[in-house]
């Protein structure tokens, strides 16, 4: 379950995706097809829970009004001395609102928190090595800001793996209230 990102948006994150590609690391980046701010993942589900997992974010996201999100600064998981993930950070506190409404909903049909703080971003590459490591700290230190766009909707998101990469695929939308 996600948020899709706006082309105007998408745009500015490949155009910064090509600036650390300059920069000679060895990593899998994320299309800008399958760019997206990730809420929960489900791993394989059965239909009945699918319909399950359906109605929660429907119910929750019917209470929920729409609401700004800005995409600033860059981060790694899970450190500077070891990275793995490189991310965009996502603003404001309103998303961990929203992820606390969902999760709370989705412990009644005994899907569990994951065993970590929730922290929103934007992934867009996934480092192979450590090579140009300091190049790279260098460069996500200084400040960005994407820009930011109105949530109105969340999305299931089903995820194809192929040898090409995943695909993720929108399998249903819920909007926001106006």
């Amino acid at each position: 379950m996600g948020i899709r990102i706006p082309k105007e948006i998408s745009k500015k994150v490949v155009d910064f995706q090509n600036e650390i590609k300059k920069l000679g690391i060895d990593a899998k980046f994320v299309e800008s097809e399958n760019l997206h701010i990730n809420l929960k993942f489900f791993g394989s589900k059965t239909d009945e829970q699918i319909e399950d997992i359906k109605k929660i974010i429907a119910n929750v996201s019917k209470n929920v009004n729409q609401f700004e999100l800005s995409l600033k600064n860059i981060g790694v998981f899970p450190s500077e001395k070891f990275i793995r993930v490189l991310w965009i950070g996502v603003e404001p506190e309103k998303l961990k609102e929203l992820y606390n409404k969902l999760e709370e909903n989705f412990k009644s049909i005994g899907i569990e928190n994951e065993n970590r703080p929730f922290k929103p971003h934007l992934t867009l590459c996934r480092l192979r090595n450590q090579k140009n490591k300091e190049i790279l700290i260098k460069k996500i230190n200084e400040k960005f800001n994407f820009g930011g766009f109105i949530v109105n909707s969340l999305y299931l998101i089903e995820s194809k793996l192929s040898t090409k990469g995943p695909k993720y695929i929108n399998l249903y939308e819920f909007k926001l209230k106006k």
